[in-house]
C-alpha cells in the first residue's frame, strides 16, 4: 500500500514597517492567508514568517493573524541606526531583509514565497506559479508596478518564489546588505531586491518572469491605504485609473468589494442590458454604486441600519437617488439567519448580487429562496463554494438551466445565469 504524498511546505514570509496599515500591509497579509485557508489548505502546509525592526508592529500583526497563530513565527530584526547612514529607512529595510533571509536558511520548507507587505496578490496566482517550477534551480520573479515610474522593471525582486534546494546551493543572505563609505556617509551597495536577483543569476539560477504570454498575474502595489498601482498581465493602471473607469472612488477598507470586481459587475450589467438589480449586502456601497453607475435600478439590503444610511448617503453624493433604494431587513433565525424578503417575492430582477458577510455567508445565500432573478453574482465565490453548488443543484433538479462564468481579477466573482425549462434563450 503506497503512502499518501505529503503536502509541500510553503514558507510565506514578509517584512512589515513600523505602522503595518499605512500601505494596507495588514489587509494584504490577512487576505492572502484567508484565501489559502479557504481553497488551498489541502494543497500546501503553510508556515508564516514575518519580520520587523519594530516590536510594536509585530504585536499589531499578531493580533490580525490570531486565527493562524499556530502557523505564525514573528522575528524581531534588531536594527541599530547609525548617524552616518545616508538614508535611515533604506538601511533598516536592507538589514531586516538580510536578517529575515538568514532565518529562512534554518527553517524547513519546500517552497519559499516572499512578498513585500505593501503588495497584494491572490493565492490562486501563487499556486499557479509554484506549479510552474519544474527545476529546483528556478526562481519566479513576480512583477509589480513601481509608483513613481509607472512600470515594472525586470531587476526588482520584491516578490518571488523559489525552492529549498536553490537556497541551499545559493545562500544569499550575506549579499543582501553590503555598504560602502562615501564622503563620511554610509551607503548601501545595492537595493536588497537587486542584490538577491544578481546573486542568484551569477550563481547559475534560472529566472522565470511571471509575465505574458506564460502567465497572467495581477498584483497591486499600495502607495497609501487607498491608492495603488495595479499590474495586470503586462498592463499597469492606478487607483485613479480605476476610479475614472468606475465613475466613483471605491472604498478599499477591510472586506469591501475591490475595484476589479466592481468593474466586472459594471461590464456585466452593460453587456447584458441589466435594468433591475437586487444587492444583498449594502456594506461599503461599492457593489450598489457599480450597478447604478451602469444604469441599473438597485434595491440594496443590509441587516445593519448604519450600512443602509451609508448607502443612502452615497446615492445622494453621486446623484443616484432615483436609481438606488437602500433598505434594512430583519434576519430570520428560523432560516439560517437569512433576510426576510417576502415583500420582494413577487418582483423579478435581471441580476442579484450577493456579497458576504464573512461571518455568515450562507445566511445571505439562503435569502435567495424566494427571489426571482435571471442571474446571480456571488462575491468571494471560493469561500462559499459549497453553498453555491447546493443552489445550483437545487435549480437543476427543478429543471432550470444554469450557466456559470468566473471572474478572477479581484476576490473571485461567480456569475450564474438561470433559464427556466421551456424558456427560449436570448
Amino acid at each position: 500500500m503506497s503512502t499518501p504524498k505529503a503536502r509541500p511546505t510553503l514558507l510565506y514570509s514578509t517584512l512589515i514597517p513600523e505602522s503595518p496599515g499605512k500601505r494596507r500591509e495588514d489587509h494584504n497579509i490577512t487576505q492572502l492567508i484567508t484565501r489559502w485557508a479557504a481553497a488551498f489548505e489541502q494543497q500546501y502546509d503553510l508556515k508564516i514568517l514575518i519580520g520587523s525592526a519594530h516590536p510594536n508592529a509585530l504585536d499589531t500583526i499578531a493580533a490580525f493573524l490570531r486565527p493562524w497563530h499556530n502557523r505564525l513565527e514573528l522575528i524581531h530584526c534588531p536594527f541599530i541606526p547609525d548617524d552616518r547612514h545616508n538614508e535611515r529607512r533604506a538601511h533598516e529595510i536592507a538589514f531586516a531583509k538580510q536578517h529575515l533571509a538568514s532565518c529562512w536558511q534554518t527553517r524547513p520548507f519546500d517552497f519559499l514565497f516572499y512578498l513585500d507587505s505593501d503588495i497584494a496578490i491572490d493565492f490562486d496566482s501563487v499556486d499557479r506559479l509554484i506549479r510552474a517550477i519544474d527545476d529546483p534551480m528556478t526562481f519566479i520573479n513576480i512583477p509589480y508596478a513601481i509608483h513613481t515610474q509607472h512600470q515594472a522593471p525586470d531587476q526588482q525582486l520584491g516578490a518571488f518564489i523559489h525552492t529549498r534546494q536553490l537556497l541551499d546551493q545559493l545562500p544569499y543572505a550575506k549579499a543582501i546588505y553590503q555598504t560602502h563609505d562615501q564622503q563620511d556617509r554610509i551607503h548601501r551597495q545595492d537595493a536588497p531586491d537587486c542584490a538577491i536577483r544578481s546573486h542568484l543569476l551569477a550563481g547559475g539560477a534560472r529566472e522565470l518572469r511571471a509575465k505574458p504570454p506564460l502567465f497572467a498575474v495581477t498584483t497591486r502595489h499600495y502607495r497609501h491605504a487607498h491608492t495603488y498601482s495595479r499590474y495586470q498581465a503586462g498592463h499597469i493602471t492606478t487607483h485613479a485609473d480605476m476610479t475614472a473607469l468606475l465613475g466613483f472612488d471605491p472604498l478599499l477598507d477591510g472586506m469591501a468589494m475591490e475595484p476589479e470586481s466592481c468593474l466586472a459587475i459594471q461590464n456585466s450589467c452593460r453587456s447584458r442590458a441589466v435594468r433591475r438589480v437586487l444587492n444583498l449586502g449594502t456594506g461599503s456601497g461599492n457593489s450598489l454604486l457599480a450597478a447604478a453607475m451602469a444604469g441599473a435600478s438597485v434595491i440594496s439590503i443590509d441587516e445593519r441600519d448604519s450600512f443602509t444610511q451609508l448607502g443612502r448617503h452615497l446615492a445622494r453624493a453621486h446623484g443616484l437617488e432615483p436609481l438606488i433604494d437602500c433598505r434594512t431587513a430583519k434576519l430570520d433565525p428560523a432560516w439560517h439567519h437569512a433576510y426576510d424578503l417576502q415583500d420582494l417575492a413577487a418582483q423579478s430582477f435581471d441580476l442579484t448580487i450577493v456579497d458576504g458577510p464573512a461571518q455568515n455567508p450562507p445566511g445571505r445565500i439562503a435569502s435567495l429562496r424566494n427571489i426571482q432573478s435571471k442571474s446571480f453574482i456571488f462575491h468571494d465565490a471560493d469561500r462559499d463554494h459549497a453553498s453555491h453548488q447546493s443552489l445550483v443543484n437545487q435549480w437543476r433538479a427543478a429543471g432550470r438551466s444554469v450557466t456559470a462564468s468566473h471572474f478572477n481579477l479581484g476576490r473571485h466573482l461567480l456569475l450564474l445565469e438561470i433559464q427556466d425549462a421551456g424558456d427560449s434563450g436570448a
